[in-house]
């Protein structure tokens, strides 16, 4: 108690000087404004001259009497109260509890064709990973900082609601070979810390991205060890413009995660692998569409298809060509993870998480993949730390919260089931407020209403995201897991065999997914294990 009083006494001085140096300033700026007013009326009025003085002395008299009064009337909060917030405290100023901070807004089309939403994403993408691996600096995730894409934004509105000190916005005006690229840094009180404007050749579009990222530590005074200066210089990427734009691309389809997006995705990759060899990240790019194909079996059984054999030496070509040009490249190793998890080599997988982790802890997707291989391993409480770390580090991702209620499902951890289906449920409502057409919303929503006793409105989501996207096999295999939960056994085996026809699944996923339980008895769910890889 005499320590916590100790605290309570501390804290109310330390509010007094707060309090009175506010009054100093404010009382210095009224009387500087009372002076220059009476310096121009006192002549025209024909007030005598010893006017002026008054004034002068007068407001040297009062200054001591306004800090006295400050402090000695500075409110104080009743002893009960105070304490009990001591014992939870209030987190103090970004800038004081967090250091710099600073979130990266996309980027304004200003060209011509209003056609370069894709270029411009990429160019905030570029800034916001080459900061990402700076440790003395609190980065916003890329979907959180994307939701305020809409002209006209409050600054103080949008870094209250990202939990920064800074924010990093700008512009891009594409036209022919030439781009020009304007960025302002400004604090969240709207105070512009750095601005430039880059009128260059497109090829010099890494250097102008990373010249911004090092204007950004610069300005916020970060201190970077000789790693992080390494880590802000992203390399050349490439100097094939062609190649840029439709790897830009292939990472925009790759986004949606369905199954003929990230077909197209693969192509688009592949073209841009073609024009430029040498482009680590296109590279990398094709290893994470040749992963997602491999994983639930895209493509499989159709006309013309390519064989998993095939499709596996693509993705470990791709992804070995990445790390070899691009050591440093953290979503190369994220790839590397990936496939070495569905390759059957845990110890190796693990190691690439881990590096990918290392070289760029801000990744928040590394997190959310490392998570999935542990989970596929049956380690299930490794696999809720990582969950949970994506999740924080990214406000926006519903995803993570979702997928871990399996998991501590399977630790036998109820409360912390509750606690992460009511967290999920308030990020999918505040994303489907922003994106009503979400339909990975829909159906992980759709499964937790069901779990946390809303059947009716789980059952209509799970119908919309039906209704919304049919054919897709991740729909279909989620949109199962809320009917096995719902106890429509027959309906979730039907969509399930539906989903994994032709030999799309991961069998070592939907063996250990919790929201299947209800299925295992089933001789049907189990003739449908049998065929599958």
């Amino acid at each position: 108690m005499a320590a916590q009083t100790g605290k309570l006494q501390e804290s109310l001085s330390g509010l007094r000087r707060k309090h009175a140096a506010r009054v100093a300033i404010a009382y210095v700026v009224v009387a500087w404004l009372v002076l220059q007013v009476a310096s121009v009326v006192v002549q025209p009025l024909g007030l005598p001259s010893w006017t002026m003085a008054m004034f002068i002395v007068l407001g040297g008299i009062g200054f001591p009497i306004a800090l006295l009064l400050a402090w000695a009337y500075q409110p104080a909060a009743a002893p009960g109260p105070s304490l009990a917030i001591e014992a939870a405290p209030v987190p103090a100023p970004l800038e004081v509890r967090n250091g710099p901070s600073v979130a990266v807004l996309p980027f304004t089309d200003l060209s011509p064709t209003k056609d370069q939403d894709y270029f411009c994403d990429g160019v905030a993408d570029e800034v916001t990973t080459a900061l990402g691996g700076i440790s003395g600096l609190r980065l916003a995730a890329r979907s959180s900082a994307f939701r305020f894409k809409s002209p006209g934004r409050d600054v103080r509105e949008v870094a209250r609601a990202l939990g920064v000190a800074t924010l990093l916005e700008g512009s891009v005006r594409k036209s022919g070979d030439r781009v020009r690229i304007s960025a302002q840094l400004a604090s969240a009180e709207g105070y512009e810390l750095w601005a430039a404007t880059f009128d260059r050749s497109l090829q010099d579009v890494f250097a102008i991205q990373e010249e911004i990222a090092q204007a950004v530590v610069k300005a916020l005074r970060v201190q970077l060890s000789a790693r992080e200066e390494g880590r802000l210089q992203r390399g050349p990427g490439t100097r094939n413009m062609h190649a840029y734009e439709m790897y830009l691309r292939g990472r925009q389809f790759l986004l949606f995660r369905a199954e003929g997006q990230v077909v197209i995705a693969r192509q688009m990759f592949r073209g841009a692998i073609e024009l430029d060899p040498h482009f680590a990240a296109a590279q990398a790019g094709l290893a994470d569409a040749c992963f997602f194909m491999l994983q639930w079996g895209f493509q499989a059984g159709t006309a013309g298809a390519i064989s998993d054999d095939d499709l596996r030496t693509e993705a470990l070509a791709a992804s070995s060509a990445a790390l070899e040009l691009d050591p440093g490249l953290a979503e190369a190793h994220v790839a590397q993870g990936n496939l070495l998890s569905l390759a059957g080599n845990p110890p190796a997988a693990e190691a690439a998480f881990r590096r990918a982790l290392a070289l760029n802890p801000a990744l928040a997707f590394s997190y959310y993949w490392f998570a999935r291989h542990l989970f596929a391993e049956g380690r299930f409480a490794e696999s809720a730390e990582m969950f949970e770390e994506a999740a924080r580090r990214d406000p926006e991702d519903y995803a993570s919260l979702a997928l871990v209620v399996g998991v501590y499902r399977s630790l036998g951890d109820r409360d912390k089931e509750r606690s992460s289906v009511q967290r999920a449920l308030g990020r999918i409502e505040r994303r489907l407020s922003l994106e009503p057409e979400d339909v990975r919303a829909f159906y992980l929503g759709g499964g937790l209403d069901i779990v946390s006793g809303n059947r009716e409105r789980g059952l209509a989501r799970l119908a919309r995201a039906v209704q919304l996207r049919p054919d897709d096999f991740a729909t279909q295999f989620n949109v199962a897991c809320g009917y096995a939960n719902a106890g429509l056994v027959d309906e979730a085996i039907a969509l399930l065999d539906r989903a994994t026809q032709g030999g799309r699944g991961l069998r070592k996923w939907i063996e250990k997914d919790s929201d299947l339980a209800p299925l295992h008895g089933d001789p049907r769910f189990q003739a449908l294990l049998a065929r599958m890889r």
